[in-house]
């Protein structure tokens, strides 16, 4: 299964595309629904749970990460339209990359009151993990494109 990691062996972020939830579905809507499995090891904590996203939050990822390896300044981010997880890459200007974020497993809001991670990495990440970050990226898109057009 295709997947993007941030960080390192020790403290990351992990995120596995399994398959599409409505493989059927060609419009953007439905189509574009990716059930996933959300692996955290942050510090003490580590926890793993399941997580819907969308096709379209790949690609905006990708191309904020690949802007910010250009031009070795700004920031990336993964968000999505439900609440599963976001995460923050900043690069400062020695090239290392800050990351923050917060993982919330699917009806932790709802049943648990804001129950979660909020989360920065110990350590700064260099700036030479993004090329593979990006890869990663384009090998999820690539197992899972967009399908339709939002406008339809």
């Amino acid at each position: 299964m295709p997947e993007f990691v941030v960080g390192s062996g020790v403290e990351h972020i992990r995120v596995e595309v399994l398959r599409r939830e409505w493989p059927a579905a060609d419009d953007y809507w439905d189509g574009n629904w990716l059930a996933s499995r959300v692996a955290v090891r942050i510090g003490p904590w580590i926890g793993a749970y399941d997580a819907m996203f969308r096709a379209e939050d790949f690609v905006r990822f990708r191309e904020s990460v690949e802007a910010m390896h250009r031009d070795l300044d700004g920031s990336a981010r993964f968000f999505t339209m439900e609440p599963f997880l976001s995460i923050d890459l900043k690069i400062d200007a020695h090239g290392r990359v800050s990351v923050e974020g917060d993982a919330k497993p699917e009806g932790a809001g709802r049943v648990f009151g804001e129950v979660g991670l909020d989360f920065q990495l110990s350590d700064f990440i260099d700036q030479s993990f993004l090329p593979a970050l990006i890869a990663q990226l384009r090998e999820i898109e690539s197992a899972f494109p967009v399908k339709g057009d939002p406008s339809s």
